[in-house]
This record gives C-alpha cells, structure tokens and sequence, in this order.
C-alpha cells in the first residue's frame, strides 16, 4: 500500500550477493580508479620529501616567463634549444640534490599551442610529479643509509644468513664431511646405539609375476655357482630382464617402514603395484647395528650437537660476554 493505492508485486526471479572471489577483481579496479587510493602513497611522498628538506625553486616562474619572452613564443625550437640547455633547478633536497629545468623536457610536447602565459603554467604543471618522481627514486637508492627501519631489517636478514651459512659450514655439514670425527664418535658411543628389535639389512629384488621371480632365482644359483660376486650378479639380472625387475638395497628397515621387508619378514600383506612378488637377492635380519651407516642419521645427528658445543665453547672463549646484573634486574 502506498499514497496511490495497492499494489501487486510478483518476484520473477532473485540475484543472490555474489561470493567475494568473484567480485575481488572489480572491487580492486574500483579501489584503484578511486582518488583515496592514493593517499597513504601522496602521505608517503610528502614525508620522504619533508625528510630530505625538499624545495622548490621560488624563482623558477619567473625564470620561465622571461626565458620565453625572450624567445618569443612557446615551440619546438624553444623546448630544445632553451629548456633542455637550461641548468635552472626546478628544486632541491637533500641537501646538494638539485633538478634542472632541463629534466622537464622529455614531459613537454612542443607541439600544444600555447600563449606565453599558458606555456609557463603547462610548464610549471610538470615540477610536483617530477618531484614526487625524483625525491622517491633517490629515496629507494640510499633506502639502507636514510630509513634505519629497513637498514636494521636488510641487516639482521644478512646477519642471518650468514649466521646460517657458518652454522652449515661448521655443524650440520661439518659433521657430514668429518668422516674421522664422526667414525671416532659412533667407535666411542658405540654402546649408545641399539635397537629394541630386528632390521632387514640387504638387497631385495622385486618382479612383475611370479614367472620372472623364478627365472632371476634359476639364473641367480648359476651365477653363484660359478662365484660371480653381487655388483657383478646384480649388474646382469639388470642389463637381463630391465624394468620386469627391480632392486632396492635397504638401510635398515624396521617392521612398519618398507610394505615388501613386512611382507618378506614380518607376516606382512604382499604389495600391490607393479612389482607385487619380491625375494632376498642379499642381506638379512639383522638384531643391532653392525657399522656407523646401520645408524648414520642418528649419530650424524648427535655429533653436530657435540660439534655446536664445542663452535660455541670457542666463541664463549673468544668473545666473553659480561652481564651487568643491577640492569637486568632493572629489565625485570
């Protein structure tokens, strides 16, 4: 009901609120064409250009003014024969940054009809743009020695990575190339490496059928036969039956790490996949470990701890540090 009466409405049909991810790029086009999303940048500028005591040059109007009055009339010739010879600053900042009149040029087009006047305005239009331009450029320069936020950041990342690089150097890849360190560490902690159950330790060849299993075992008790030793066994059945077979040699696998060590030794389901029958071309169960690689990633592990002690045992020695209680109980 309304003023002129009743009125019958009848819905044909509904436009729900679209989802975000639909809408976000033309919300995003909207925020961009919008004058308010320049603020925070103009913000910027203005601080960058307070910081560096930025300036325009007073006097740079008239100068323009009687410069194309002698001239004549704003052209071609008085563009570049004038204003690109020209080193009148247009402004000044840090101190001895100045920008010449001649910077201008690239922006003017010669070929607008102006009267004197006008040109000197059109002119005159350019300065705060190459300014905001010139001011930012210089500032993203010498952004390290002038923004002490970002020095301090550029150089605690640098201090980082080079905190890193020798911590590798030293500890996580120093352990890893001192195979002496490392095989004396394991011969003299020996007893701190055990296992609380069984590992296969070996060579397992896996087939497509079990046909193919057979024929590798039929070749492979000729070939022992005849003393034939494993890289040279095993680098036949390869070149022989290729992809109808493979083999894995295992680093000690415990029940529960490898389908086909479970399947062979510890009533596990047989694999499924392309090579579902599998035998012990070498190797065994094994109930503790028998040389450092049966245990290399622990031990690898505990020596980079012994060798970050003693790196920081060096450093505690070379560089002590003494803490002044009264103000860290003043922190506090």
């Amino acid at each position: 009901e309304t003023d002129f009466g009743y009125h019958i409405i009848k819905k044909l049909g509904e436009r729900p609120v679209a989802q975000f991810d639909e809408v976000k790029p033309t919300l995003e086009a909207a925020i961009k064409r919008d004058s308010r999303s320049q603020e925070p940048r103009n913000a910027r500028i203005q601080q960058v250009k307070q910081m560096y005591g930025y300036k325009e040059n007073p006097n740079l109007e008239a100068y323009l003014t009687s410069q194309i009055n002698k001239h004549g009339q704003y052209d071609s010739t008085f563009v570049y024969e004038v204003l690109a010879k020209s080193n009148e600053p247009i402004f000044t900042f840090a101190k001895d940054q100045k920008t010449p009149v001649s910077a201008l040029v690239k922006h003017l087009n010669y070929k607008t009809k102006l009267n004197n006047e006008s040109a000197v305005g059109y002119i005159m239009s350019f300065v705060e743009n190459k300014g905001n331009e010139v001011v930012m450029n210089y500032y993203a320069d010498n952004l390290i020695r002038d923004d002490k936020d970002y020095s301090n950041l550029l150089n605690e990342y640098r201090d980082g990575m080079l905190l890193y690089e020798i911590s590798n150097r030293k500890v996580w890849e120093g352990a890893s190339r001192d195979t002496t360190g490392l095989n004396n560490y394991y011969a003299s902690n020996r007893a701190k490496y055990t296992w609380d159950s069984p590992r296969f330790k070996g060579i397992i060849l896996s087939a497509k059928n079990d046909s193919t299993l057979q024929a590798v075992q039929v070749d492979l008790r000729t070939m022992r036969a005849n003393s034939e030793t494993l890289d040279s066994i095993t680098m036949r059945l390869h070149k022989k039956y290729n992809t109808d077979i493979k083999m894995e040699r295992m680093t000690p696998m415990a029940q529960g790490e490898n389908k086909v060590v479970d399947y062979l030794f510890f009533n596990g389901p047989q694999p499924d996949g392309k090579y579902p029958v599998a035998f012990v071309l070498d190797g065994s169960l094994i109930d503790q470990p028998q040389e450092l690689n049966d245990v290399r990633g622990q031990v690898t592990s505990d020596y980079q701890e012994v060798l970050e002690k003693r790196w920081n045992d060096e450093l505690a020695a070379k560089y002590p540090v003494k803490i002044n209680k009264k103000v860290l109980k003043q922190i506090k």
